[in-house]
């Protein structure tokens, strides 16, 4: 188990040294990326059919918008001691805000995800086997908040390290 100290917050602040009183942890996408490259197509039609129909075109690009901008993720607020889990549609967030007294610390754990894919034509199926690793923070309550997953070990041991600093807590690798 690797365990790290936080450094101090001073490097995540602006000129002056001031340390943001809030800090927006992004989770990732709420659409996969079939539904992304869709919505690419939806605003190409749309810029083709802006002439003769613009009323759909509009909505078409609408709907493009809203499927490529929506994201899920967490925001800290230290100054009235919140954290809020949020949807994000066109830049609007929903999520209500909780409190919490502090944050115990911040960590990564491994885990093996599998998932069977039957073929079109035959009755056999595949397994894919992937390790996959979870962030989350645990409060001095003893809840835990999911902060993001993936396959890149680096990317998100990274990620997380810079918010437990923000935190002043410490980030733990259980993988």
């Amino acid at each position: 188990m690797k365990h790290t100290q936080p450094a101090s917050p001073i490097l995540f602040g602006q000129m002056n040294n001031d340390v943001s009183p809030k800090m927006d942890f992004k989770s990732g996408r709420l659409f996969p990326w079939p539904f992304q490259l869709v919505a690419i197509a939806l605003i190409v039609a749309a810029i083709a059919f802006f002439a003769t129909h613009p009323i759909i075109s509009t909505g078409l690009l609408l709907l493009a918008f809203l499927i490529i901008s929506a994201h899920a993720g967490v925001e800290f607020d230290r100054a009235r001691q919140t954290y809020r889990e949020y949807n994000s549609f066109l830049f609007i967030r929903t999520g209500k805000a909780y409190p919490y007294q502090g944050v115990e610390k911040v960590f990564i754990n491994a885990g093996r995800v599998s998932q069977r894919i039957y073929t079109a034509h035959t009755t056999t199926s595949s397994v894919f086997k992937n390790l996959e690793y979870r962030g989350y923070a645990k409060l001095l309550d003893g809840s835990k908040i999911f902060l993001i997953s993936g396959k890149n070990k680096a990317l998100i041991s990274s990620r997380l390290s810079e918010l437990a600093n923000w935190l002043q807590t410490s980030f733990t690798d259980h993988s």
